[in-house]
């Protein structure tokens, strides 16, 4: 008996640290804090890769399809990033429940 009291208190407060973690959202937020990071740190790498090219030695249109990668990359990357975020922001908890605010 006490053995299955102490699992169910066990039980309680897991299930209890699970609530917090749900409500604060906290793997979805990094998650979102890795992405943006990685994000961030792309377009540093792409801009200096760009910056590093020998530009008198490509004619125009050669050039236009060497950077169109990664342009089309970091606004497909900034797009996705743009559709998680409002989905983030549009699927959380409704605080007023729980505070009284309408």
């Amino acid at each position: 008996m006490l053995v299955k009291m102490m699992n169910q208190e066990r039980k309680d407060r897991c299930l209890n640290l699970a609530e917090v973690i749900d409500s604060y959202r906290v793997f979805p937020r990094i998650f979102l804090s890795l992405f943006f990071a990685g994000y961030c740190w792309l377009m540093l790498q792409s801009w200096q890769w760009y910056m590093a090219l020998d530009f008198p030695s490509y004619d125009t249109a050669k050039l236009a399809a060497l950077t169109a990668f990664p342009v089309t990359l970091l606004t497909a990357l900034g797009g996705m990033f743009t559709s998680m975020y409002k989905h983030y922001q549009g699927s959380g908890r409704d605080w007023s429940k729980y505070t009284g605010d309408k």
